[in-house]
């Protein structure tokens, strides 16, 4: 609004006059005669120049208080008396202080991957899809609560029909994984919100995965303890890139005690 004053941009009624849009100069709420003024801009730089920061503040929050009032009065044809004004001014900078005042919240460091409780092994899954060739590569990654990797897998699927279907697929692994390791105890970690919420669930899935989810409800029984975590892709970097890196090389690896030499554990 400022620099529509200082622009002598406002409608005001001598303006909307000069414009042909009105027929009167007159103020619609004072009835008073409207003179056209060219010295706007000095004007404001008188104020801004002579006011410190406080009055500057409340100056300009008057007059959109002004702006406000004749938009009002223009349309619904009611207006602020001077005490109403004086007090949305006030509480509008109180409600500015305020905001001020808040602590900023600053973003902490990432989540990282955290080490399950002996016995328990955690085995973080994740997959990486491309929508051109409708191929997946899925990823494992098995460690106990030293850190200590146990094992890595890296698949490649085909005929995949979405994303939702790759994660889906990885998410199976740790199934085939589990049990072919004899794991009793363990914690499953992906960064897919929805998979993850599916698996915990007891109800009939009926989206487009449900064979696989199905699957993974079916071998729940072969585990002494199956829990299943929700965590950021932070906390999953390592599934992440092995997943995301096989695809592009389109390789299948199978390592014990290990995981590629082009990753970085967390």
């Amino acid at each position: 609004m400022l620099w529509r004053v200082s622009w002598n941009f406002l409608p005001t009624m001598v303006n909307l006059c000069v414009k042909r849009l009105t027929q009167s100069n007159m103020c619609s709420r004072c009835k008073a005669v409207q003179r056209e003024s060219k010295d706007y801009l000095e004007w404001l730089t008188w104020i801004f120049t002579r006011c410190t920061e406080l009055q500057r503040r409340v100056f300009v929050c008057k007059i959109w208080v002004l702006w406000l009032d004749r938009n009002r009065n223009l349309h619904k044809g009611k207006s602020y008396s001077g005490t109403e004004a004086t007090n949305f001014a006030k509480h509008y900078i109180c409600e500015l202080d305020g905001l001020a005042k808040r602590k900023i919240i600053t973003v902490g460091e990432k989540e990282k991957w955290k080490s399950p409780d002996d016995p328990t092994i955690k085995i973080n899954f994740d997959a990486s899809f491309n929508c051109m060739s409708f191929t997946s590569a899925s990823a494992i990654v098995a460690r106990n609560a030293n850190g200590e990797v146990i094992i890595s897998k890296f698949y490649l699927h085909t005929a995949v029909g979405m994303a939702f279907d790759a994660k889906a697929i990885a998410c199976f692994e740790f199934k085939l994984t589990g049990i072919e390791m004899g794991f009793t105890d363990v914690i499953v970690e992906g960064d897919s919100k929805s998979i993850i919420n599916k698996c915990m669930t007891r109800s009939i899935d009926k989206s487009q995965i449900r064979t696989h989810i199905k699957n993974i409800q079916k071998e729940k029984e072969r585990f002494q303890s199956l829990v299943f975590h929700f965590v950021p892709r932070s906390a999953n970097q390592l599934a992440h890139n092995i997943a995301r890196t096989s695809l592009k090389q389109k390789k299948m690896v199978y390592l014990m005690g290990e995981v590629p030499s082009y990753t970085k554990q967390q």
